[in-house]
């Protein structure tokens, strides 16, 4: 697995800054639709059950809570 690599063609980064706050870069590409992002937030959700051995449910329940009332403000956009 070339990382490196990888990281050239990321297009979602969840990260922090040196305060530890979350930052998430968006890189879109050419083609991108918010549809594929969609499927992709879903695919890392059942991913963090998995890390996590919870069930699926339980993640999307704190996906589902979190955008019915976010615990914080977006800041910042994607990156190009």
């Amino acid at each position: 697995m070339d990382v490196e690599k990888m990281l050239e063609r990321a297009r979602l980064i969840l990260t922090a800054d040196d305060t530890g706050k979350l930052v998430c870069l968006i890189r879109k590409q050419p083609g991108d639709v918010a549809g594929h992002f969609g499927i992709a937030l879903a695919d890392c959700a059942r991913h963090v059950a998995k890390a996590f051995h919870v069930d699926e449910d339980e993640v999307f329940g704190w996906i589902e809570k979190e955008r019915l009332k976010p615990s914080s403000k977006l800041e910042g956009g994607s990156i190009q």
